[in-house]
């Protein structure tokens, strides 16, 4: 569900395997469905890589809460569909975001100063 390219209103259509006759049946299709496909890779590596730094962080925590209890809830149902995580894009960027933020006064330093 999380790794699945949103192309549903582009004219792409999303198909990566078998890897080699996708790529020769439209070249141009395959490159833009694997650059999404790795952009959501990469969304979902940071938003962990930063909850896992910021995990302190109240406001870090509801978030990641938010998002596991969504993801929980939407294995258990039968019609599970990708497009349903769509709506936890925004609060995963939202933790990858603090990747980009710096030390904090509040925070301690690595050195256990303040």
């Amino acid at each position: 569900m999380w790794f699945t390219p949103r192309i549903t209103l582009l004219p792409y259509s999303g198909r990566l395997w078998p890897l080699a006759q996708s790529y020769r049946s439209n070249p141009t299709d395959f490159k833009v469905t694997l650059g999404l496909g790795v952009l959501n890779v990469l969304y979902v590596a940071m938003g962990l890589a930063a909850a896992w730094l910021w995990r302190a962080n109240p406001g870090v925590l509801l978030i990641v809460a938010f998002i596991a209890i969504r993801t929980a809830f939407l294995t258990q149902l039968q019609t599970c569909e990708p497009r349903y995580v769509v709506v936890c894009f925004p609060a995963l960027l939202a933790v990858a975001a603090q990747l980009f933020r710096g030390q904090s006064k509040g925070r301690p330093s690595k050195s256990g100063e303040k």
